[in-house]
């Protein structure tokens, strides 16, 4: 090596921010550098002669200097005298037989860090284990990467036994087969039906149930590629308990609808009759109060047939005895009394529901629907119209009120949500749009195959 080669070597050495020292093969330290005496609190009269393993606390204890450097290492150790706690990386290298270079590297804020990072990925893993919702997550192919205990207990696989297969695995038809072409068109297109977004949809367990879910499903892109997380939570038990509420509140409607028919019309009637008796009596006697009699008796009239009303919305005895059309048809005449609004009715197709069960929930909807029209967008018109095919039966409530508001799916007060439900009750779906013209368009349309049975076939 020349002179110059030297003196490079000799400025590189004693200007690098990385603690350098040469030593022998016992480790005696024969030279350091400025940032090594630095870090080591020592001068360098102090430093020379000294020991590495002395001044130096290796982990794992004093390495052997020429094995050390004839198998590239990466030794880890703080100074034994330093109390701030700085940790260092060291490098053996020599290509003589008895000298030897030491570099080292302040490593305190990576390990500190990396101690951080350990420390978070131990955090995550003891909310992904123990959080009561299922979380799955897959790669752009569909396959499943990881599942944690949550997504065992709901789905009953074990999560070695998902890992590797397709996620549509997880799902009944007809989501299984259409769940690649999902995730196909999102990353051609960005075309958003779940990610992002979260509904409720369909499960699969190992024992074949079919149970509801809801769930979330959010993008990662990372150095290895693009991944899905997806969020599962069983709401089986809340769909029963909504069940038992609607069944509760449907039984309450009854019985308030028949006290309303059976009690209260009926004293109405009773009281109608006997003021109208009076105020004949009263007449022939040509008493001047008669005439007020009179109109007493056509104010309790139009009590007891406005009680009626009421009772037929609480209670609508058209669906069981004429069925869906008689009873939808009846809901609009007395929407016209009840709102004072002009409510029409028409059918097309000839579809009927075996269901009666079924039948009160689409019934139901439409009740929901035209009370909003009437009440909340102040609407002078609403038609109602049920049209049947032989794929599906479709409710339409159109009306020209105000319309919803642009942010009404993040407002929506309990009748819409319950509409919603009901819809899919029937294994329908609802759709609330506002219409060009103004006002509003509910549509609830029902698959054939699951309760809608066209009257032909019955």
């Amino acid at each position: 090596m020349g002179t110059s080669d030297s003196s490079c070597l000799r400025l590189f050495f004693q200007y690098s921010s990385d603690l350098c020292a040469h030593v022998n093969s016992t480790g005696t330290i024969l030279d350091c550098n400025p940032a090594f005496l630095s870090a080591a609190s020592l001068n360098a009269d102090q430093a020379a002669g000294e020991g590495l393993g002395q001044l130096v606390t290796f982990v794992g204890g004093m390495p052997d200097i020429a094995a050390a450097a004839a198998v590239p290492t990466k030794l880890r150790g703080g100074f034994a005298n330093d109390e701030s706690g700085k940790t260092y990386s060291w490098r053996i290298v020599g290509n003589r037989e008895d000298e030897f270079g030491v570099i080292g590297s302040d490593t305190t804020e990576f390990d500190r860090s990396m101690s951080n990072l350990a420390s978070v990925e131990k955090h995550l893993a003891a909310v992904l284990e123990t959080t009561v919702d299922g979380i799955i997550t897959i790669d752009d192919n569909g396959l499943m990467v990881s599942a944690n205990r949550a997504a065992e207990e709901i789905f009953g696989h074990r999560a070695k036994d998902m890992i590797g297969k397709n996620v549509s695995f997880l799902m009944p038809e007809p989501y299984r087969d259409e769940h690649d072409d999902y995730i196909d068109r999102y990353i051609a297109t960005g075309e958003r039906r779940i990610i992002g977004i979260g509904r409720e949809v369909n499960g699969l367990r190992k024992d074949g149930t079919i149970f509801p879910m809801d769930l979330a499903v959010s993008e990662v892109k990372t150095t290895e590629g693009r991944f899905f997380t997806g969020v599962v939570r069983d709401i089986t038990a809340r769909r029963e308990m909504e069940k038992e509420i609607l069944r509760i509140s449907e039984e309450e409607r009854r019985r308030i609808g028949q006290d309303l028919h059976d009690e209260l019309g009926q004293m109405l009637t009773g009281i109608g009759l006997l003021s109208l008796s009076l105020s004949k009596k009263l007449e022939e006697q040509e008493i001047p109060e008669a005439e007020q009699l009179r109109e007493i008796t056509k104010l309790i009239k139009e009590a007891d047939q406005y009680a009626r009303t009421l009772a037929r919305g609480l209670v609508p005895v058209e669906l069981q005895s004429n069925g869906l059309s008689a009873a939808l048809e009846r809901l609009t005449r007395d929407a016209e009394t009840l709102f004072g609004v002009n409510c029409t009715f028409s059918e097309r197709g000839s579809n009927m529901v075996r269901d009666l069960t079924k039948t009160v929930h689409i019934y139901r909807i439409a009740q929901e629907a035209i009370s909003n029209a009437s009440k909340h967008g102040h609407a002078s018109r609403i038609r109602v119209d049920l049209i049947g095919t032989p794929e599906h039966l479709r409710l339409r409530i159109r009306d020209n009120g105000s319309g919803f508001a642009t942010d009404w799916q993040r407002n929506a007060g309990m009748g819409v949500h319950i509409m919603h439900y009901r819809a899919k009750l029937v294994g329908g779906a609802l759709d609330i749009s506002n219409l060009p013209e103004g006002g509003t368009m509910v549509q609830c349309q029902v698959p054939v195959a699951r309760g809608i049975a066209s009257a032909q076939a019955s």
